[in-house]
């Protein structure tokens, strides 16, 4: 990749992150708080994303998350391919929840986790960087790979693309490399944090 993109949001570097996600998995919060951030970094969503995700939006038989376009900050529906990794959060989730109601409920009203509790739980730890700035550290980790071309990052982001006739095209394409990326960065994360799921 050759573009540098611009980070808005407080980050770690790639190399810190799987540290980072070891102390969230192992910490005493909420099932479901700690989920969803390990969630989101196996995916690189936005915490909006993440935190209202429901069970009816997951394929288990192709390993496929439906974001619908209501909920995507680009208007337009995004399908997430989950590693190994990510589809063992969703199990582990599914076991605490019976696969009822959201996929991470708040602990106190059992509704959508709400975006700042991530946050909140991120500074508690003393991590220095927010649920956000995940994506940029995935940006930045793909940035250092040649073999990783740069509309594919950015289509694992949901960026648009333009012109966007491009943009259809590479939806349909790229869909296997997509894949293919989000589990690089999943063994990635994991070589550094150990085991996925909260023990």
């Amino acid at each position: 990749m050759s573009h540098q993109p611009t980070n808005h949001h407080p980050h770690l570097i790639p190399s810190e992150l799987g540290a980072a996600l070891k102390l969230i998995r192992d910490s005493d919060a909420w099932w479901a708080e700690v989920c969803c951030l390990l969630f989101m970094a196996f995916t690189v969503t936005r915490s909006s994303e993440a935190g209202s995700a429901t069970w009816d939006e997951i394929d288990w038989e192709t390993n496929t998350w439906h974001i619908p376009a209501a909920r995507m900050k680009g208007g337009r529906p995004h399908a997430v391919p989950l590693s190994s990794q990510a589809m063992e959060i969703l199990t582990y989730a599914k076991a605490r929840t019976n696969g009822d109601g959201p996929i991470f409920p708040a602990k106190r009203s059992g509704k959508c986790l709400a975006s700042a509790r991530l946050s909140a739980l991120m500074r508690r730890l003393g991590i220095p960087a927010t649920p956000h700035g995940i994506r940029s550290s995935f940006i930045n980790w793909a940035m250092e790979r040649p073999e990783i071309v740069a509309t594919t990052a950015y289509q694992v982001l949901a960026f648009k693309l333009h012109p966007p006739d491009l943009a259809a095209f590479l939806d349909g394409e790229s869909f296997r490399e997509r894949r293919r990326v989000m589990q690089m960065w999943a063994d990635y994360l994991t070589a550094t944090m150990g085991p996925v799921a909260p023990q």
